[in-house]
């Protein structure tokens, strides 16, 4: 099926091709943004100096930032990264568990076992593919 999007720009000067990069990159930026309000706490902020919000702005993006480059790290650069801070923050409470549960038992030193299983108990309740 074949479908037409009409995109329209206050730049009339900007090249068709243009257009359509920046409307593709749209999509991403608003993940972005969603990321950041849903699960680095940027709603959760009550700043009404324009420097606090700029530095709140800063802190949430850059630790998004540095989200990502961990994923990319445990993909080892892959191209066809499934990046999901939702499943970052997940992985990071299992793990934490799991060295909480471990360290009871005193079992500490068994833990990096545990990412090295087929099915990692660490991966629990993860949903990206």
């Amino acid at each position: 099926m074949t479908g037409y999007a009409v995109l329209f720009s206050t730049a009339v000067t900007m090249p068709a091709h243009e257009v359509i990069a920046l409307y593709r990159s749209r999509f991403e930026i608003e993940l972005i943004l969603r990321d950041a309000k849903q699960f680095l706490g940027s709603q959760d902020v009550q700043l009404r100096s324009q420097p606090g919000i700029e530095a709140h702005w800063n802190v949430v993006l850059l630790t998004l930032n540095l989200c990502r480059l961990e994923a990319l790290r445990a993909a080892e650069g892959g191209q066809n990264l499934v990046f999901s801070l939702e499943d970052m923050k997940r992985r990071a409470y299992n793990a934490l568990l799991a060295q909480v549960i471990l360290s009871k038992l005193d079992l500490s030193a068994r833990f990096e076992e545990l990412e090295h299983l087929p099915s990692s108990p660490l991966n629990f309740g993860l949903k990206a593919a």
